[in-house]
């Protein structure tokens, strides 16, 4: 959509790119508050994390780009739909599994960060 009438050398990787960069966003706004919030291990936090884009891409974010989408303008392709059900069962799949896997993926890795846990009382100095 960013570059709708060029190659797809051209338009794949900045999808790829923005794709990424809001990854990374969800990634910050993980660490920052909701990393140690439970006493889970950090793969099931990170996985219940994942709740949240799932729910946003699925209510907000693939209903838009349905209607911003010039293949859906066109009738080339089905309007995507909440969750993408629209796209048959592939599309609330895809959409689950996928953040589930980024969820997983950004528990496992994100197990020292620096600082403490939220819930844990600073000291006072002496």
């Amino acid at each position: 959509m960013v570059f709708p009438h060029s190659a797809a050398w051209i338009w794949w990787p900045t999808g790829l790119v923005l794709h990424a960069s809001v990854g990374a966003i969800w990634a910050i706004f993980y660490a920052y508050f909701f990393w140690s919030t439970f006493p889970w291990p950090p793969a099931i936090q990170g996985l219940a994390f994942s709740i949240i884009p799932i729910v946003l891409t699925g209510l907000v974010m693939q209903p838009q780009l349905g209607w911003m989408h010039p293949l859906v303008l066109s009738g080339e392709i089905p309007r995507p739909g909440i969750f993408g059900l629209g796209l048959g069962w592939g599309g609330p799949v895809s959409n689950i599994l996928g953040h589930a896997v980024y969820g997983l993926t950004m528990g496992a890795l994100y197990t020292r960060p620096v600082g403490s846990p939220v819930r844990r009382r600073a000291l006072a100095h002496a």
